[in-house]
């Protein structure tokens, strides 16, 4: 038939790297290729009908083999691939396999299988020159290698993190495990689901108090929704925006450096809550009608990267996250923070193992935040050795001694000519350009010359001080004032020449105001009418700089405040401090050129003011109270001040020992309260100092006639204000509460107070370490583990009613004091918190009960002796651990166990009754509460006379 051919088969081409079958019936006209019987390990089959390949010279084209149809066979089930993903050994299950960087791999010395299924000692054996090599077809990828195998099959030996038949598959390698952020470093994921309700788990470690966790928004420039998990001041903060305004929901716990913490942050439609720890819950709830969040930006984790500041603002801080993130879950969903391993995540920026973080162990100090530093951060060392290596011949003038050094600025290179020997040339680097210091150092392996190149000792992190403080971790202070050395409410001043000085409070002394001048009765201050003067030594040590600080009172525009010259003269150099139309004029000379500086506010009269003068070399400060700063300069070229003459304070014993040039004429119409010089302080002017004319001031603030101090307390003026040095036995503001003792620990009878049955004393109960002064500025500190009181004063308002904020259970409580009554009820004292928990002491017909009421017991002690006889009984009252104790006087205590340890007293204290409760009627003396004496002494209770009962 014309035109007519047998119809086509059709069937999909295969082919196979392996040879085909003995048994097929093509096989049988090709035995002239001596091709030899298959290697059964390399044998696979399928299970379609199939046709045998049929290799001789005629079908091969360019060493590629012809496809045929396979022939029947059976199939062998897979169960295990090379390639598959690994965890470790255990998961690589085909012999002499192991994991490795994520995904199985054949061991060292074996060779993997075509089919992946296998692998195999890595030889190959030698085949007769006729046979076939598929290796000759180029099947392995690129990058891998191709090895021929016995009859004609070929295995691909792959590069590190590529596997599959032909090494084609990249093998998705972890760069870390457990995620480490270095305050640039960020996780890019897809915006959050959170239309109507979302939820945030993370454990995370921190190593700073600020840091971002989490952010997603609306808008690129911060406007819109938004929501944020963040570190904010030590704290967890969960933010969100609705439309409404941010609702701002902060942990209760601060966190704790290098401790792994569990956050969780939950919001449906406008209600939120976070979770902190095992904490409780934190609510918030969003005012208005929105009620759904819009968020179309990506998520950022860990930092995020913007110029908006409004970004910022919505999350309260700019600071990237330092520290590790161990786990996520967003939405109940596990999120792996690793570009490949999931879905949602977009990219990763500078994201190490946490282990490698540089900042774990918290290197810096007084609060600096730490920064790691990664070898990308660093210029290329090597780079600039090439490089300088390449034009050493060139730029090298072959002088002795001159070395060539390579700087690193920023990402360049820069080549230095330079003289250097080799005592000195290990230096840092000296340009202001770098971004790091090397060590600079010689090599002589260059042509035996001298080649200094810099030596690799980058380091692993930075400090990002606080303004205060420099150094390697922030360890050295700017501040000399930051470490509070003054005591006793002494304020500390930094001198313009370095240092710090301490100005004390009144009736104090020493570097530090540590002595008490317990011989000062009074302060007398010198009043001045215009021809009057105090004179003290000369200035010394004021070459390069003094500081000087006075204290005054004027009631005229014009008069001389401060005067110290060189020459009785009236020249050469000198310092003024003076009064002109009713402004401060500081003017100084040091030879070549005075300077003048005029205070910019006017100073009032009849007032107390403060002013501050000082000089560092040619300039000059002058500052009144806390008014601006005003500032000048000497004529140069000199520097130094040269003084000879006394120092004169309100005057000066002759007018024609002034310079023409310091402005003054007349003297002070005022007082003069207390000079400081250069951290000496003269105060009592009016006895410890030469004096001319002068007379006693008697006003403000401690006026004659009216003492502000009580129970024989000495009036002590501070410049406007005043302390109250207290007599023995008394402390206080005004010294008005009697404590028990005096400063030198000795204890003082106090007198007894009166109760009614209707009044009763009110104080606060703070338990723990505590550091308190017995006089409010001149008394002795101490230190130790009590129970503080502080009187309060209104009591009008129900106990149920209180703040319970400050929850901590004691292990122990002690009431002590005397009593003296002839009524047999009412209460003595209660601490505690509300109705159920409470320890308190009380009349009963009589006799002293004491009763413990914790959360699962009420137990009671009843004294076996009466009080109410009219004689003063001394009571002790006890609870430590699990028994409670009562003792009247000398008589033997009664015991009572208990099952509880804690109770939780650290509330409200009462003394002598109770709102709601009636009182005791008697005298109470010498109340003792976990031995702190309590100041029953106040103006508003009334003390016991002999025969009161």
């Amino acid at each position: 038939m014309v035109n007519t051919d047998f119809p086509v088969k059709r069937y999909t081409a295969v082919q196979y790297t392996q040879p085909a079958a003995a048994i097929s019936p093509l096989s049988k006209s090709t035995r002239h290729l001596l091709v030899p019987e298959p290697d059964p390990r390399y044998y696979y089959t399928h299970r379609a009908h199939q046709e045998t390949i049929t290799i001789d010279r005629d079908n091969l084209k360019q060493g590629v083999a012809a496809s045929y149809r396979p022939t029947p066979a059976t199939i062998r089930v897979v169960t295990a691939l090379l390639g598959d993903l690994c965890n470790d050994d255990k998961d690589c299950t085909i012999p002499n396999s192991e994991c490795s960087n994520g995904g199985c791999i054949c061991s060292e010395g074996y060779a993997e299988t075509s089919d992946r299924q296998e692998c195999f000692a890595n030889y190959v054996p030698v085949t007769p020159t006729e046979e076939f090599h598929a290796c000759l077809s180029y099947p392995c990828h690129m990058t891998s290698t191709c090895i021929d195998l016995p009859s004609a099959t070929f295995v691909c030996i792959c590069r590190p993190n590529y596997t599959g038949l032909l090494c084609d598959e990249e093998i998705n390698k972890r760069d870390y495990e457990i995620p480490s952020f270095d305050g640039k470093s960020y996780v890019r994921m897809s915006r959050l689901k959170a239309y109507h309700k979302f939820s945030i788990e993370v454990e995370f470690k921190t190593y700073a108090d600020n840091g971002i966790i989490l952010y997603n928004q609306q808008k690129s420039d911060g406007t819109g929704d938004f929501v944020s998990l963040a570190i904010i001041d030590g704290y967890v903060q969960f933010r969100y925006n609705l439309g409404n305004g941010p609702v701002v929901l902060t942990s209760s716990e601060r966190v704790t450096m290098k401790t792994f913490h569990r956050a969780a942050a939950k919001r449906y439609h406008k209600d939120g809550v976070l979770i902190f720890n095992d904490g409780e819950d934190v609510a918030g709830q969003s005012q208005g009608m929105l009620k759904s969040l819009d968020l179309n930006q990506d998520t950022f984790i860990g930092n995020m990267p913007t110029n908006y500041t409004k970004v910022y603002d919505n999350i309260g801080t700019s600071h990237g996250f330092l520290g590790c993130i161990r786990k996520l879950k967003i939405n109940r969903i596990n999120v792996d923070l690793h570009v490949g391993r999931d879905k949602d995540v977009l990219e990763s920026y500078r994201v190490k193992e946490c282990s490698d973080n540089a900042c774990a162990n918290l290197p810096c100090q007084n609060g600096a935040t730490c920064q790691p530093i990664f070898e990308e951060d660093l210029c290329n060392g090597r780079e600039c050795r090439r490089l300088q290596k390449r034009g050493r011949s060139r730029n090298n003038r072959g002088s002795k001694g001159g070395v060539n050094i390579v700087r690193c600025r920023g990402s360049h290179c820069t080549s230095v000519e330079q003289t250097r020997t080799k005592k000195n040339a290990r230096k840092r680097c000296a340009s202001g350009k770098c971004d790091y210091d090397y060590v600079l150092d010689y090599e002589n392996n260059y042509d035996h010359s001298n080649y200094a190149v810099e030596k690799y000792e980058p380091p692993d992190y930075r400090c990002i001080c606080p303004p205060q403080f420099t150094g390697r971790n922030c360890e050295e202070s700017l501040d000399p004032c930051i470490g509070e050395p003054c005591q006793h409410g002494a304020t500390c001043d930094i001198l313009p020449q370095g240092g710090y000085v301490c100005k004390c409070p009144p009736g104090r002394t020493g570097e530090h105001c540590e002595i008490l001048d317990a011989e000062l009765t009074e302060l007398l201050i010198p009043e001045m009418n215009g021809n009057a003067y105090l004179e003290l030594p000369c200035l010394e040590g004021i070459a390069k700089a003094f500081s000087i600080e006075l204290w005054f009172l004027t009631r005229a525009n014009d008069g001389l405040l401060l005067y110290n010259g060189q020459l009785n003269n009236g020249r050469g150099d000198f310092i003024s401090l003076n009064l002109v139309h009713g402004r401060l004029e500081f003017r100084f000379n040091l030879g070549s050129g005075i300077a003048n500086i005029t205070s910019p506010d006017p100073v009032s009269r009849d007032i107390w003011h403060c002013v501050r003068i000082s000089r560092l070399g040619r300039e000059g400060v002058l500052q009144l109270d806390d008014g601006i700063v005003a500032r000048g300069l000497s004529g140069s070229p000199l520097t130094e001040l040269n003084l000879e003459m006394p120092l004169y304070v309100g005057g000066v014993k002759h007018w024609r020992e002034v310079h023409h040039l310091s402005g003054a004429w007349t003297g002070l119409v005022g007082a003069v309260q207390r000079l400081m010089v250069n951290g000496k302080t003269y105060q009592n002017l009016a006895v410890n100092i030469t004096q001319h004319n002068t007379e006693i001031y008697d006003g403000l603030p401690c006026p004659s006639n009216e003492n502000p101090c009580h129970n024989g307390g000495i009036c002590l003026p501070l410049l406007n204000s005043y302390l109250c040095k207290c007599a023995n036995g008394y402390n206080g503001l005004h010294c008005e509460y009697f404590m028990g003792y005096d400063v030198s620990g000795t204890e003082i009878s106090e007198r007894p107070v009166r109760f009614e049955g209707d009044n009763f004393l009110q104080f606060k109960h703070r338990y723990g370490r505590s550091t308190n002064s017995t006089n409010t500025t001149l008394g002795e500190y101490f230190e130790e583990s009590y129970s503080d009181y502080d009187l309060e004063e209104d009591v009008d308002y129900e106990y149920d009613s209180y703040d319970y904020t400050e929850r901590r259970g004691q292990q122990s409580n002690k009431f002590e004091l005397r009593l003296r009554t002839v009524h047999p009820e009412g209460l003595i004292a209660w601490v505690g918190r509300g109705k159920l928990e409470h320890f308190f002491l009380s009349l009963h017909g009589g006799h002293v009960v004491l009763t413990y009421k914790s959360k699962i017991e009420n137990v009671s002690v009843k004294s076996k002796e009466r009080v109410d006889d009219g004689v003063f009984h001394h009571i002790r009252a006890s609870r430590r651990r699990k028994a409670c104790t009562l003792q009247i006087d000398e008589h033997t205590p009664v015991k009572v166990s208990m099952e509880t340890t804690l109770l939780t007293t650290n509330g409200k204290l009462f003394v002598g009754g109770k709102p709601s409760h009636p009182g005791i009627r008697g005298c109470v003396t010498d109340f003792i509460v976990d031995k702190r004496r309590l100041p029953l002494a106040r103006r508003k209770i009334d003390f016991c006379h002999d025969n009161d009962v």
